[in-house]
C-alpha cells in the first residue's frame, strides 16, 4: 500500500442533485454537472458529458483523438483537481487517492453517482507554468486515484499470499472464425509473456496447481464448480458497450452467446463469496469494461471484490498488454497493493509506447477498491516491499516451534479421501499474546499451503444464548449450535436472530452449502475460552464429533477438512492438560502446542535479523537492541509486540 492516503468524499442531495465535497471543515460545494463548459483548445468548447459520453462510448481512438488532445485532457484534469479541494489536499507530497461518492437513497441521486464515477479521475492535473502536470505521471512523487467500491460497506482486510491462485481469462479473436487473422489477435501473445513471467514467481508444482487458462465462460464457471479459488481473475480480450451494459465477450462453441454482462459475473462472485472464496482482483483487461451508463463492471462488481480494475473506453493493444503484465507480475512476485502498482504501470505506458497521449490511452483504466489494508504474507520472501505493506510482522517474534507443530498437524490432513475435524490449542496469559496467535496460524497456512483454497471462520460465543447456569451440557448445546451457525451465515440470514433456535442440523447444512466443492479445507478459528471450564471444552468437542457423524451423511462434503483452532486463557499457575480433557471422542484428534510464555532474548535478536530492513537495524546492533527491548519489556509478548512496533514506526 501507499505509505500516504487521503480519502475524498463526494456527497449527493438525491432531491436537489447538487454535489459537495465534504471535509474537517465542513461541506463544499462544487460543480462537476454534465453542463459544465470546457475549453478544448484552438477556439472550441464542449461540455463536461458531452467529452465524458464521447470518449466513453468510442470504439477507436480516431474518434476522440481531434478534440481529446492533451490540453483538453489536462482542461479536464484541471477542472476535477479543483473540484477535490486542489493544492490544499492534492499537495505535492503524493500518495493514494480514494474517491467515495456517497449518495442517500432518493429519486435521481444514483445517476448523479453514476455520472461522477464514469469522468476520468485519472487526469487530475495541477495547474504550473509549464501548463499543467498530470498527478499521475509525477516522476517523484506520484498519486494513484481508486474509487471507492463500496463507501456504504465496511473496508477488509486483504492477505494476499506468495504463489497466487490466478484465473487468466484469454479470450481474443476465436481462430475457427472465418476471416480470422493470426496477426491482429493480441491474445497468444499475451498468454505466453504473462505465463513466461509469472513462471519464475513459482515453484514448479505451485504454477501448475495455481496458474490457470481459459478461453470459453463455460470453461471458467466449470473451474470454479471443481473447487478453483482464484485470488486473481485477470480477462483479456474484447469488450464492448451497446449503451445500456459492457459486455465480455468470450470464445463460444457453435450455438453458443459469447458475450458475458457484467450481472452474469456477478452473480458467480456472489456465490464464490458465500462459499468464502471471493477473489482478491478482478481486473477486466478490455474495452469499455466500465464505458456503459449502467450495468457497467464498475456498478455490479465494485462492492464484490476488494479491487475491480477495468477500462472506461477503448483500450490500446500495446497499453493494455504492458499494463496487464505488470500488474499480474507486480501481485505475483511481491504481493504489490493495486494503489501502489498502478502510478508504476502508466509511467511504463508513457514512457514505452509511443502516441499513448493521443486520444487519451494512457488514461483508460479505473480502479475500485475498499479494503482497509493489503497485507503482503510471508513478507520476509518479498524482493520489493515496504513495511506497509508487510502487515503484522513484529507479531512474528517467538512462537516458532508452535507454528511447526501447527502446520504439521494441517499437513498431515491435507489430501485423501473422507471427512476430518481436528482440534489445536494453546493456552497463555492474555499479555503472552494468546489471541494473536490466530492470526498467526491463519497467516501462515495462507503462505504455506498456496495450492490448498482455506477457509477461514470466526466463532464468537453468542452471549443471548450463553447458559445463565452454568456448564449443563443441555443447555450447551443450542449455544453451540447458535454460535457456529452464526460464524458461517451471512448478517441478513434469519436464524441469526437473537430470538431464533438454532439446531445441529441447521449447521450441517449451512456448514455443507458453504463447502459444498470436494477437497473443501475450512479453519475455525476461536475467541478465547477460559481453559477453567473444562465442561464447556469437553462437550463443545462432543458437539463436534456430532457434526462429524452428521456431515458424513451428506455426499457433498466429502473430503471435507476442518481444523478448529482453540486459544486457551489462562493464569500464571493454572494451565490444564487439554489433552485429558479433550479424550473423549474417537472421531477428533487435538495436537496441543503448550503452554506460551515470554520470549528470550535470543528469539527477539533471531527476529530482527529476519527483517533488519524494516526495523532500520544494522547487524552489528541486532544484539544491542535486542537486549535493550528485551530488558525493557522482560520478553512479555504483548509488551514486546508494541516496542518491535514502535521500533519499526508502525505503532
Amino acid at each position: 500500500m501507499n505509505d500516504r492516503k487521503v480519502r475524498i468524499e463526494l456527497a449527493i442531495d438525491p432531491l436537489t442533485r447538487l454535489v459537495s465535497r465534504i471535509d474537517g471543515a465542513g461541506s463544499h460545494p462544487i460543480d462537476l454537472s454534465r453542463s459544465r463548459a470546457i475549453d478544448l483548445g484552438e477556439g472550441r468548447t464542449s461540455t463536461l458529458g458531452e467529452v465524458i459520453d464521447t470518449y466513453a462510448e468510442a470504439t477507436q481512438f480516431f474518434d476522440v483523438q481531434e478534440f481529446f488532445t492533451v490540453y483538453a485532457q489536462q482542461a479536464i484534469g484541471e477542472i476535477l483537481f479543483e473540484a477535490l479541494g486542489g493544492a490544499k489536499v492534492l499537495n505535492e507530497e503524493g500518495g493514494w487517492l480514494e474517491i467515495a461518492v456517497c449518495c442517500r437513497p432518493g429519486p435521481g441521486g444514483a445517476d448523479v453517482r453514476r455520472e461522477l464515477e464514469r469522468l476520468p479521475w485519472s487526469f487530475l492535473a495541477r495547474p504550473d507554468a509549464r501548463g499543467s502536470s498530470f498527478l499521475i505521471n509525477d516522476e517523484e512523487n506520484p498519486w494513484v486515484v481508486t474509487l471507492d467500491g463500496a463507501p456504504e460497506l465496511a473496508r477488509e482486510e486483504v492477505l494476499f499470499p506468495p504463489e497466487p491462485r490466478i484465473l487468466l481469462m484469454i479470450a481474443g479473436d476465436d481462430p475457427a472464425t472465418p476471416g480470422y487473422d493470426p496477426n491482429k489477435d493480441q491474445a497468444p501473445a499475451h498468454e505466453e509473456e504473462i505465463l513466461a513471467a509469472l513462471k519464475s514467481c513459482y515453484s514448479a508444482a505451485a504454477f501448475v496447481e495455481n496458474v490457470k487458462v481459459a478461453r470459453r465462460w463455460k470453461d471458467v464457471i466449470a473451474l470454479l464448480d471443481a473447487g478453483f479459488a482464484p485470488h486473481v481473475l485477470y480477462f483479456y480480450g474484447h469488450g464492448e458497450s451497446d449503451g445500456k451494459s459492457s459486455q465480455l465477450l468470450f470464445r463460444a462453441n457453435p450455438g453458443e452467446l459469447p458475450r458475458v454482462s457484467p450481472t452474469q459475473i456477478r452473480r458467480v462472485l456472489e456465490d464464490q463469496a458465500a462459499r468464502g472464496l471471493r477473489p482478491k482482483i478482478f481486473f477486466a483487461n478490455c474495452c469499455h469494461g466500465n464505458s456503459a451508463p449502467r450495468f457497467g463492471l464498475g456498478e455490479e462488481l465494485s462492492a464484490l471484490v476488494p479491487c475491480l480494475i477495468a477500462n472506461r473506453t477503448v483500450a490500446g493493444v500495446e497499453e493494455s498488454r504492458l499494463i496487464g503484465l505488470h500488474v499480474l507480475e507486480s501481485l505475483a512476485r511481491d504481493g504489490t497493493a493495486p494503489d501502489a502498482l498502478l502510478a508504476d504501470a502508466v509511467r511504463k505506458v508513457l514512457t514505452n509506447v509511443s502516441g499513448s497521449t493521443v486520444g487519451g490511452r494512457w488514461g483508460c483504466p479505473v480502479v475500485y477498491t475498499r479494503y482497509a489494508s493489503w497485507i503482503a504474507l510471508a513478507p520476509e520472501k518479498r524482493s520489493d516491499i515496504r513495511p506497509v505493506t508487510a502487515g503484522d510482522f513484529p507479531a512474528r517474534v517467538d512462537r516458532h516451534e508452535p507454528v511447526k507443530h501447527a502446520t504439521a498437524a494441517f499437513a498431515s490432513r491435507l489430501g485423501g479421501k473422507g471427512i476430518t475435524i481436528d482440534g489445536i490449542a494453546w493456552q497463555a496469559e492474555e499479555r503472552q499474546g494468546l489471541t494473536n496467535f490466530s492470526r498467526r496460524l491463519r497467516d501462515v497456512f495462507n503462505e504455506q499451503f498456496t495450492t490448498t483454497p482455506i477457509r477461514e471462520w470466526m466463532v464468537r460465543f453468542q452471549a443471548e444464548s450463553y447458559p445463565a447456569a452454568g456448564d449443563d451440557s443441555d443447555e450447551l448445546v443450542p449455544h453451540f449450535a447458535k454460535s457456529i451457525y452464526a460464524a458461517l451465515a451471512g448478517p441478513g440470514d434469519p436464524l441469526r436472530a437473537p430470538d431464533k433456535a438454532v439446531q445441529l442440523n441447521d449447521v450441517v447444512r449451512k456448514l455443507t452449502q458453504s463447502v459444498a466443492t470436494a477437497g473443501s479445507t475450512v479453519l475455525f478459528s476461536h475467541e478465547p475460552i477460559d481453559a477453567k471450564r473444562q465442561v464447556f471444552l469437553r462437550d463443545y468437542w462432543l458437539t463436534w464429533a456430532e457434526i462429524r457423524k452428521r456431515i458424513e451423511k451428506n455426499a457433498k462434503a466429502q473430503a471435507l477438512r476442518i481444523l478448529l483452532a482453540f486459544p486457551l486463557r489462562v493464569g500464571p499457575t493454572d494451565s490444564i492438560d487439554i489433552a485429558k480433557v479433550m479424550a473423549v471422542s474417537d472421531f477428533l484428534s487435538l495436537t496441543p502446542l503448550g503452554v506460551f510464555e515470554s520470549v528470550s532474548r535470543d528469539e527477539l535478536a533471531g527476529h530482527l535479523r529476519d527483517f533488519t530492513a524494516f526495523y532500520n537495524v544494522l547487524d552489528h546492533q541486532v544484539d544491542r537492541v535486542a537486549a535493550d527491548i528485551h530488558t525493557r519489556t522482560n520478553g512479555v509478548f504483548d509488551q514486546t509486540h508494541i516496542a518491535l512496533k514502535t521500533k519499526a514506526g508502525i505503532a
